[in-house]
């Protein structure tokens, strides 16, 4: 009777040491998960981070191109304004040099 009893004793603490261990893989494997997750998170951030920088540099890339074209415009609209003087200068040297012959 006592090895009987010895018996169901061990083999309990065997099953005990089993689930024991069972319980620490599972900690174990959830401390991992953890880890992943936290990386994961890190990483999404960092992704995160990224993006609004390529937004925020493409956006003063936008803005210069924007500055440059509209600065070539203004150029050309003085260019423009300088052709349109010239020729109103012109028209009316014209005028009084018409205005001269029909006099005479």
């Amino acid at each position: 009777a006592v090895v009987s009893t010895q018996s169901t004793g061990d083999s309990n603490k065997k099953v005990m040491a089993e689930l024991t261990q069972l319980v620490a893989d599972k900690d174990k494997q959830i401390e991992a998960l953890k880890t992943e997750l936290d990386e994961g998170y890190k990483q999404m951030k960092l992704m995160g981070e990224f993006a609004e920088e390529l937004q925020s540099s493409e956006a003063v890339r936008e803005t210069n191109h924007l500055e440059t074209l509209l600065n070539d415009y203004k150029s050309a609209a003085k260019m423009e304004r300088e052709r349109m003087r010239k020729m109103e200068s012109e028209a009316s040297q014209k005028d009084k040099e018409l205005a001269e012959v029909l006099m005479k």
